[in-house]
């Protein structure tokens, strides 16, 4: 009787010490279960007193999240004291972590093996939970204290046990469990996306706005053709030069800044177009529009690389791409009708206070997702990261050296720590050409920048500049420029349908084999529309131009952050954009003028030549 008064007791304290823990918010809430894991051996040694809570933690509730590291209650209340000194972090960022703390790059199976076998460290085919926190701390290098150190450690092996137990596992991890559980991780999307993808939305909406009021603009101002065709080049050479710049705003101060500065510069600039008066002024603002439009798209671009992995890396982008189109859908009509109401300068000021709101709303509500590596803690020298160096290496063993060198580390330089080097803007610019240098040196970045070129090269010479004048024809179709308007919408419309689809596509597949297809889809559309003599003739093959367009959708950008790594990233997008800017550029000049010698039905079927051959290019250099 004495025995079972002294348990009763011994569980009364349990139970009030679980109680006071709970009240504390030293255990995060929203979980569905409390799982235990550790060594059997951990479970051996455990004191009376803890195996007489064990039946406690055993049946801990929905509302307790934590996930106990051990069954050593020294272990288990130094996990908790740092749960309490420190924030929860999402999952997703936990995940992306442990992700980039195993090395793990493709997720491939080779790759998914070569990280299972780095925290193997006994080579017996199972890990505990002691040994997965042992490898994770050896590797994990970017807290700037120890607290925080072991506080990410926690997380992630509780993070990774967690998932194992929920497939079925037991308390040690194997190589099946592992792969599962991070491969399941890997392809969930990250609810990050969607507050980028609102900011695109409304984005969107506001250009959309101005599409049918610019031509008034311009009309009012008594532009000719050559004038107006100066203004649209203002804004590309613009975005063009500013890439390299915004490559390094966005490593320098983060997505969310670049973002922000953008959607700022944006709004000054659809400002002055409320009270441009002459060509000079509209060339001014259209050229301030490219500069706010590249800081805007490298922070957005960047941000879902930051948060995305190879096997869901489309269907992260697919969202934002959705989003702008959908907003390039809804935003003619409202401009229309704001034409109508207040006039030009009216529309113009309220897009104007639509992108500054567009502005303070990302600002608020969207996380920074620049890898935590890239922020040097205060006080580094900036000496010692300028000697890290981002030069792939030179060998096979210094290859795989680096790979397993923990994330982070000095071999690994950002170029944020090159800018720090340096000490200034200028400095980092220089720095940024240079580390394309060796990005331009792989065969499938060089393909798929060429094949980026290619594309926005034919979208500009046909789509942006012989369609609308053919649909205008009065020898052809003969639309009025609402017409000409809802069929573009169309186009938007399909985008927006088939982009998950496409996504999905492209996350199974690969986004790079799905790039030559897509083209070739395209190309034979715009082969095709010359020979449309009718209206439904041409929604017809209208609407496999889109399915081509959609098709290609984001592949290109995923690809390419697939073929790089993390500390390359920035520069890999900035080159896509810059690739893409020079095709949009010299795509209406030249295409424009080929219809000028040759006729708009020669020139776009030359044009679908050219995108055809520069398809089959691309799928020979990847041999």
């Amino acid at each position: 009787m004495w025995r079972r008064a002294g348990q009763r007791d011994l569980l009364r304290r349990g139970a009030g010490t679980l109680n006071s823990i709970l009240q504390r918010g030293q255990i995060a809430s929203g979980g569905s279960h409390c799982a235990l894991y550790g060594n059997h051996t951990s479970q051996r040694r455990a004191s009376p007193s803890h195996r007489a809570l064990k039946p406690l933690h055993g049946a801990c509730t929905p509302s307790i999240r934590h996930v106990c590291s051990s069954q050593d209650p020294q272990t288990s209340q130094s996990g908790l004291r740092g749960k309490s000194q420190l924030d929860a972090t999402p999952e997703s960022s936990v995940a992306l972590q442990l992700f980039s703390t195993l090395g793990l790059t493709t997720f491939s199976p080779d790759d998914l093996r070569a990280a299972f076998d780095r925290l193997d460290a006994t080579q017996s085919g199972v890990v505990s939970a002691s040994a997965l926190r042992a490898a994770l701390r050896a590797r994990a290098q970017t807290a700037t204290n120890e607290s925080k150190l072991e506080h990410e450690v926690e997380e992630m092996s509780a993070l990774l046990m967690r998932r194992a137990l929920e497939s079925g596992g037991a308390n040690e991890l194997t190589y099946e469990q592992f792969r599962h559980s991070v491969t399941v991780m890997a392809e969930a999307r990250d609810s990050r996306i969607w507050p980028i993808a609102m900011t695109m939305l409304v984005a969107g909406v506001a250009v959309g706005i101005t599409t049918p009021v610019m031509p008034l603009l311009v009309r009012s101002l008594g532009l000719g053709e050559a004038q107006y065709g100066a203004v649209v080049s203002a804004f590309g050479a613009a975005k063009l030069l500013s890439n390299v710049p915004s490559a390094v705003l966005v490593d320098r101060y983060g997505r969310r800044t670049s973002m922000t500065a953008g959607l700022c510069v944006i709004s000054l600039s659809t400002l002055a177009l409320s009270f441009a008066g002459s060509v000079e002024t509209l060339l001014c603002a259209r050229a301030m529009t490219g500069v706010g439009v590249s800081a805007l798209l490298a922070g957005a671009t960047n941000s879902v690389a930051d948060i995305s992995t190879p096997l869901n890396r489309a269907r992260m982008m697919a969202p934002m791409t959705v989003a702008f189109s959908s907003g390039t859908v809804l935003g003619p009509a409202i401009g229309g009708g704001l034409a109508g109401v207040g006039g030009i300068p009216f529309t113009f000021s309220t897009v104007a206070g639509l992108f500054f709101a567009n502005a303070v709303s990302t600002r608020l509500l969207t996380s920074e997702t620049k890898p935590a590596h890239q922020h040097p803690p205060r006080g580094t020298s900036a000496t010692a990261s300028s000697t890290a160096t981002a030069t792939p290496p030179a060998d096979a063993a210094t290859a795989k050296a680096a790979e397993d060198q923990p994330r982070g580390s000095a071999t690994q330089a950002s170029p944020q720590k090159h800018a720090d080097a340096g000490g200034g803007i200028y400095s980092a610019l220089v720095q940024t050409v240079r580390q394309w240098r060796p990005l331009l040196r792989s065969s499938e970045m060089r393909g798929v920048l060429g094949l980026n070129a290619a594309y926005w090269f034919a979208l500009s010479g046909t789509q942006m500049t012989l369609l609308p004048l053919m649909l205008a024809d009065a020898d052809r179709f003969s639309l009025t420029p609402a017409q000409i308007g809802g069929l573009f919408a169309f186009q938007s419309a399909v985008s927006v349908a088939g982009a998950a689809p496409s996504a999905w596509l492209a996350d199974k597949v690969g986004p790079g084999r799905v790039l030559a297809p897509a083209m070739c889809t395209s190309a034979s559309a715009i082969a095709i529309f010359p020979f449309a003599e009718t209206v439904p003739q041409a929604v017809a093959v209208l609407l496999l131009w889109s399915i081509g367009g959609t098709l290609l959708g984001s592949a290109p950008t995923a690809h390419a952050s697939n073929i790089v790594g993390m500390q390359n990233r920035a520069q890999a997008l900035a080159l896509m954009r810059t690739a893409g800017d020079v095709g949009l550029l010299s795509g209406a000049s030249v295409v424009g003028a080929a219809a000028t010698l040759i006729g708009s039905e020669a020139a776009m079927q030359t044009t679908a030549s050219f995108l055809l051959c520069s398809a089959a290019s691309y799928v020979l250099l990847r041999r």
